[in-house]
């Protein structure tokens, strides 16, 4: 390093905003620039402005940084190119140009103390010195800490363009605290690759923005509710992934507070819900911002858009508002969420009260804004820290009314989300490179530009092309193979007349047709998706009148046949309570699907299990009892291989007496108590969870079906009475009900208005009562 600093050429103050008039200890110190391989002048009128009015400085000027690589002049150890295929929705600056580095390379830039955004800014795209913009691997370095390793921008670019919204160029934003008066930024080659980079932008933001050495202020921990604290101090760098105005417009940089020109990006691509809400708008809303949330916290736009659930309260029982972020694995993040009640009509605590989760882990209970804001109109964030797992790739953030308060609206709403990546005790910030079209990411020797190493081009090019001819005869044959077996297996089916949906025990699951598929879910509606995994989209599926959850096997998903049936031979055996149960499957015309029992609504749509969701399950079980069978009857004909809906439609058409096990008719059990004995399990099947009892009053309604069957055999002793069969009729005439017919006796129950009466009546004409 004492070397390098040796061959500094000159020393560069960048400028500095600070006046006795307007200085403020929230306005940036240091603002830098480079348009990285443009053009170098002495003239202050060459400085390229970009489309936001912002002046930047060409890289080969080095009054604007020193640089530590040896030679010391760095056109020797780079080159200028221009982009060759400037489309005309990139910018041109600083993306027009870019510096490309065949070896390792320095900048160094001499800045104030303190916490700074590093920005730097690529473009994918072919450049005037032929390099292949595929074959560019390289390292980027900020005081020793790794922002990117082997990354590579076309396919981080690629990744992006299969999004509509995005775009073929992009920026990387860190924050690292510059506690050395310098900060060196290093670029470096894979082997046999090479870097580039577009423009570098810094920035100063206030201290205490986003870390600091203030344990005083520790951040929630997702993770661990034993410890729930963690601490981000001013030793660790940031990398901004997602910055969004949550139910509000994009917010350009340089609408930025205080001139940090932050980007600010819609919501509207990472909603992940069954409804995505409302977004109210209330113009000319003036917010108080106060000592904890200083002016540049956020910009007003942020706290005066927000996205909330539905202005119908009760619809809001039945989703959460989530959104999905995808995110690199193995790695902390700063979740930092952004709320000011702005609604004339929410001013007091307990109207909007709900529950903040992070990948299905409680982060928040019962956040009430008005109570945690300190009022209407005043912002405040909070930050939390969440693990991301090394089997998961994403973040889930999800808001759910509180119903344990009873508040006075069944609503939840967020202003603003800032994620940041946290770099791990080796000061490794790098992720993995996304998956490219060739799903290569291992970097290919390139086109250089030195004469020494042409030879080295050509043998590479002979032995490309070498490839390519031996690849070819090798798919040739590959494809000759593959006609060869094909024509043996049709042949075997046609003279043994087995197929793959004989293969598997027809008592094991029921196989489908791609047509019922197809009618179930309204030929794979986009609208039914209720899910997404490795294997595929799962859909919402109605067969025959029963509920289903259908997953479709995605083409390019690394499953295939012998999983599928593997699968299918393992989990259609399996049956157990807490487990959803294999209804059955379909093999038609190369689709691959999996029929499965639609899980309890409540769990669907809040995405938890909840004491409800157990009511839910007791009910199944009463059902099961009540009919001698269990809750999936694959055997049965197609309307009634669901007990649950099954139960339920048999019900509301008056058929009790199909679905009852007919040991419980006589004088096992008597009618008054199977009679509520239904109507405590039907309770428990409402859809509706908080329509279905607590468990508590399902033991008090056993207890109390137990007494009548008592009361109902002590009856019975006492008066001889005969049983006979039961008669029911749910749903008919005016009222609901339910009589049961004695040889001397009929019992009848009627519900009228919401009110339950029962009567018994003599055959006779001797004796009438009534109960």
């Amino acid at each position: 390093m004492q070397d390098a600093i040796a061959n500094y050429i000159s020393v560069f103050l960048l400028f500095t905003l600070a006046t006795a008039i307007n200085q403020t200890p929230n306005t940036p110190t240091d603002y830098l620039f480079l348009d990285c391989g443009s053009s170098s002048s002495s003239s202050s009128n060459n400085h390229q402005t970009d489309t936001q009015g912002r002046l930047w400085a060409s890289d080969s000027d080095s009054k604007h940084y020193y640089y530590s690589s040896s030679p010391p002049n760095i056109e020797d150890v780079s080159s200028k190119s221009i982009a060759k295929e400037q489309d005309s929705s990139v910018p041109q600056v600083p993306y027009k140009t870019a510096r490309i580095f065949l070896s390792k390379f320095t900048y160094s830039f001499p800045l104030t103390p303190g916490p700074k955004f590093l920005r730097l800014y690529f473009y994918s795209a072919t450049y005037s010195n032929n390099l292949n913009k595929s074959d560019s691997f390289f390292s980027v370095t900020a005081n020793n800490f790794i922002l990117l390793n082997n990354f590579s921008v076309y396919l981080t670019a690629y990744s992006a363009i299969k999004n509509p919204q995005a775009q073929p160029y992009f920026s990387k934003e860190f924050i690292i605290n510059n506690n050395q008066k310098l900060i060196n930024i290093t670029f470096n080659p894979s082997p046999n690759s090479y870097a580039f980079i577009n423009g570098i932008e810094i920035v100063s933001i206030p201290e205490n923005l986003y870390i600091s050495n203030d344990d005083d202020k520790p951040k929630i921990f997702v993770n661990n509710p034993s410890n729930p604290f963690f601490s981000v101090t001013n030793n660790t760098v940031l990398e901004n992934v997602y910055r969004l105005n949550v139910g509000g417009p994009d917010v350009l940089s340089i609408n930025d507070t205080v001139s940090m020109f932050r980007n600010w990006k819609q919501d509207l691509s990472y909603i992940h819900s069954y409804n995505v809400g409302t977004v109210p708008y209330l113009p000319n809303v003036k917010i108080h911002y106060s000592e904890d949330t200083p002016a540049y916290t956020a910009p007003e736009i942020v706290y005066t858009t927000f996205r909330q659930m539905d202005p119908i309260s009760y619809n809001n029982t039945k989703y959460n508002l989530t959104w999905y972020f995808p995110l690199d694995s193995a790695f902390y993040y700063l979740v930092r969420l952004h709320f000011c009640s702005i609604l004339n009509e929410i001013t007091r605590e307990n109207q909007i009260v709900f529950n903040i989760y992070m990948n299905r882990m409680i982060a928040h209970t019962q956040m009430d804004v008005i109570h945690f804001t300190g009022g209407s109109k005043i912002p405040k964030y909070i930050d939390y820290i969440i693990y991301i797992e090394k089997d998961s790739d994403s973040l889930l953030l999800e808001l759910q009314p509180s119903f344990e308060i009873n508040p006075e609206n069944y609503n939840a709403m967020l202003n603003g989300a800032e994620i940041f990546k946290l770099n791990r005790s080796d000061g490794s910030l790098a992720g993995h490179n996304p998956a490219g079209p060739a799903q290569n990411h291992k970097p290919m020797l390139s086109p250089i530009l030195r004469n020494s190493e042409k030879k080295v081009l050509l043998d590479f090019k002979a032995i490309t092309v070498s490839g390519i001819v031996l690849g070819l005869l090798f798919c040739l044959l590959s494809v000759k193979f593959f006609f060869i077996i094909r024509r043996r297996r049709t042949s075997l089916k046609a003279s043994s007349g087995i197929t793959k949906a004989s293969s598997l025990p027809s008592d094991l699951c029921r196989h489908f047709t791609i047509k019922e598929i197809r009618e179930a879910t309204g030929n794979f509606d986009e609208r039914r998706v209720i899910g997404f995994g490795g294997f595929g989209n799962v859909y919402k599926g109605d067969i025959d009148g029963v509920i289903v959850a259908v997953k479709r096997l995605n083409p390019s998903s690394k499953q295939g046949a012998k999983e599928f049936f593997t699968e299918i031979d393992m989990l259609s055996k399996l049956r157990h309570v807490h487990l959803v149960s294999l209804i059955g499957y379909c093999d038609d015309n190369g689709e691959m699907v999996l029929v499965y029992e639609y899980m309890s609504r409540e769990y669907y749509r809040r995405q938890q299990l909840t004491e409800k969701s157990d009511v839910y399950s007791f009910g199944v079980v009463l059902f099961e009892i009540l009919c001698a069978r269990p809750a999936l009857g694959r055997n049965l004909p197609k309307e009634e291989v669901g007990l649950a809906n099954w139960a339920q439609k048999c019900c509301r058409n008056g058929r009790v007496e199909d679905i009852i096990d007919p040991n419980l008719i006589g004088e096992k059990v008597s009618a008054v108590c199977l009679k509520k004995f239904v109507e405590i399990g039907l309770s428990c099947l409402e859809d509706d969870g908080g329509e279905r009892p607590s468990m508590h009053d399902v033991v008090g309604g056993l207890e109390f079906a137990l007494e009548l069957q008592v009361n109902a055999e002590e009856t019975i002793n006492v008066c001889g009475l005969e049983t006979a069969a039961i008669s029911t009729a749910f749903g008919e005439g005016s009222d609901d009900s339910f009589s049961l017919n004695f040889s001397h006796t009929t019992v009848l129950f009627s519900s009228s208005n919401g009110r339950r009466s029962s009567s018994r009546e003599r055959s006779d004409d001797s004796d009438q009562y009534y109960t």
